[in-house]
């Protein structure tokens, strides 16, 4: 059996500070479908491909500072299970 997972990109748009709507942050997201484990998972890609970089580099002993051009620090998860 093939397993079922599909990855779509989109523009996130968010407005930080309510009081200052014309401070609007674009950052290129993604979601991530499992269709056999019925799962989803929200997340930067700006954050996936640095938290890659950090990984990498910690296993050779370079240490990193997180990157502050990540604006969306969170990841969602999501489980369809039943």
């Amino acid at each position: 059996m093939q397993a079922q997972r599909v990855r779509f990109y989109y523009n996130y748009k968010s407005t930080p500070d309510s009081l200052n709507k014309q401070n609007v942050l674009d950052e290129l997201m993604s979601v991530e479908l499992d269709i056999d484990k019925k799962e989803s998972v929200f997340f930067s890609q700006i954050k996936l491909k640095l938290e890659s970089v950090m990984a990498a580099n910690t296993i050779k002993g370079i240490w990193m500072m997180p990157n502050s051009s990540v604006r969306t620090q969170y990841v969602i998860e999501k489980n369809f299970r039943t």
